[in-house]
């Protein structure tokens, strides 16, 4: 028998402010949306576009199925993100044409950086942090391949205290990332639409207060100031980044703001679903990818409530701050009871998860088995709860608020069975 669900949410369809959920029919689910500022998401046909506030956005990147793209703030510090040919970018034995290639925006802005010389070559800007301190920082630039079959990348405090990224299109691989004194967080190298990659490193800095991100185009392997076999090498450069954030985020354009431009959190939520959600026994579905490996701080979560603010009764997931993990938590009048750990292989691929709760015998489901909790132990939550009075849907329980969703849906049947679960989450 098929167990129909009470809610579905099938990222489709959407408004300003609004998500629109498949389940119910008579839209009694669908989701309030808020973002105080306008964002970037991938179309179908491959374009970046902005989207303005309070607009979901439904991400086409690096799939044939749209996700629902939700971010924490994020400032890009970089001033001119698509000039090179600013006075801003520093430039060693480089040749910057402007506007020579389509951009992932689809207009004709990405620049031409070209070599003059075999000897170190490449382009700088040098960016103030907010802080003295050791923090977090991501630099991204989107790229195509021109001349040259590779490309490298530097974060640099003070040096010799900097991270080294080095790709290869060819094979759409990074091929060496390296780092003094940095701590090396996460890198990546992502084919996006237009033909262009976009390539990122993640790290933790040295303590000086402005940090200088680099690009150099390179017909052999090397770091940024490395000499090469080329002399005329070139790229098509793109969307340059900086961020104090764990990860690289959706690109935030800067035209020349000083300060940064800052893209604003967004969430969801939902109250008055009572009717849709059962406080005794039921199921919590979501196919998702988070955007990091690792919570920063705070809870980054989808859960059921029984309000919208600081809620007595919770039953949800989050991601917490150890690398590839996620936890099962539920609040009962004001507490804790249930806060238990479980491995991903990689959390920033999608994983389709399931919380089967039940008073004294709650599981979790990861793509088609039952989980067992991290370091081992028995694979059902044996805590006892009350029935809970549930209303409210929504994704921050905290400020960490990073993932992709596919499908997120909330059962209510009596009829749940772990053959379906095992199905579910296939």
């Amino acid at each position: 028998m098929a167990i129909t669900p009470s809610i579905a949410l099938i990222p489709s369809g959407y408004k300003d402010g609004l998500i629109y959920s498949k389940l119910p029919i008579n839209g009694q689910a669908d989701l309030n949306f808020s973002r105080g500022s306008s964002a970037r998401r991938f179309t179908k046909e491959g374009v970046l576009e902005e989207v303005s506030g309070n607009t979901p956005r439904l991400n086409w990147e690096q799939s044939n199925n749209p996700s629902l793209l939700i971010e924490d703030t994020s400032r890009n510090i970089v001033t001119y993100s698509e000039e090179f040919t600013r006075a801003n970018w520093n430039k060693i034995n480089i040749t910057v044409t402007g506007n020579e290639q389509i951009a992932p925006d689809g207009n004709k802005s990405a620049d031409k950086i070209q070599r003059t010389s075999t000897s170190a070559s490449y382009i700088s800007d040098s960016l103030d942090k907010s802080s003295s301190s050791a923090i977090n920082i991501s630099g991204s630039f989107f790229v195509q391949k021109g001349l040259g079959d590779y490309g490298a990348i530097r974060i640099q405090g003070s040096y010799p205290a900097r991270v080294d990224l080095e790709f290869r299109y060819s094979t759409s691989q990074v091929v060496l990332v390296t780092s003094n004194t940095f701590t090396i967080t996460d890198y990546s190298i992502k084919e996006v639409k237009k033909g262009f990659f976009r390539v990122s490193v993640s790290c933790v800095t040295d303590n000086h207060p402005s940090v200088t991100l680099s690009f150099s185009p390179r017909s052999s392997q090397g770091q940024m100031d490395a000499s090469d076999i080329s002399s005329d090498a070139y790229a098509y450069l793109w969307g340059a980044q900086l961020e104090e954030n764990s990860y690289s985020s959706s690109y935030i354009p800067n035209f020349g703001t000083s300060l940064g431009v800052t893209r604003l959190k967004e969430s969801f939520s939902k109250s008055g679903l009572s009717e849709y959600l059962d406080g005794k026994e039921g199921v919590i579905f979501a196919d998702i990818a988070f955007n990091s490996n690792k919570s920063k701080s705070t809870f980054n979560s989808i859960s059921i409530q029984d309000s919208v603010g600081n809620s007595k009764n919770l039953i949800g997931f989050f991601q917490n701050t150890n690398q590839n993990s996620i936890s099962v938590y539920f609040r009962q009048s004001n507490s804790t009871i249930i806060n238990v750990s479980y491995d991903l292989v990689d959390a920033t691929e999608f994983n389709k998860i399931a919380i089967w709760y039940k008073s004294g015998s709650t599981k979790l489901f990861i793509n088609g088995q039952i989980a067992t909790p991290s370091g081992g132990g028995a694979s059902t939550i044996t805590t006892a709860f009350n029935n809970y009075s549930l209303s409210v849907v929504r994704n921050i329980f905290g400020n960490d608020t990073n993932f992709r969703l596919n499908d997120l849906r909330f059962y209510k049947s009596g009829e749940i069975t772990e053959e379906f679960l095992n199905k579910l989450t296939r």
